[in-house]
């Protein structure tokens, strides 16, 4: 199974079963990707640095149906960590969303702690439903 970035399509995307979860933004960097060359789902990062100088994004992704359960999260999340030179990749997922908390922790996501979910909701950067993950990545990891 090959995955591969593509430019983005957005009629492609509003096809995608859950595609209005995902947010497209001014500023982000949104791609199609592709298994063997076919449409299978969106994914985009909305950009950033942290306080090392490093690059870093807040991710998004949406997979057609017949394509979930297959691993690509992972997939299409470290190619665009690796083609865009990210240090970090930030998920914020809804806790009803278990299909994605499954995926990202399979993918490599860690949950942030507690005590840091609680800071982000109560500065209100984090809706109560929400929670937030990471995933740290190196020039080897990708």
């Amino acid at each position: 199974m090959e995955v591969t970035l593509s430019e983005f399509d957005q009629e492609f995307f509003l096809t995608i079963a859950g595609h209005e979860g995902v947010r497209i933004q001014d500023g982000g960097v949104y791609h199609t990707f592709l298994v063997d060359g076919e449409s299978a789902g969106v994914v985009g990062y909305i950009p950033g640095v942290n306080t090392q100088g490093e690059s870093i994004g807040f991710v998004q992704v949406a997979i057609a149906q017949v394509y979930r359960g297959r691993g690509l999260t992972k997939a299409a999340e470290d190619l665009l960590a690796k083609r865009y030179k990210l240090a970090c990749l930030y998920a914020t997922i809804d806790l009803k969303n278990t299909d994605s908390l499954i995926a990202h922790k399979k993918a490599g996501f860690t949950e942030f702690d507690k005590e840091t979910i609680n800071q982000l909701h109560s500065k209100g950067l984090l809706n109560e439903n929400q929670t937030r993950m990471y995933k740290k990545y190196t020039a080897k990891a990708v």
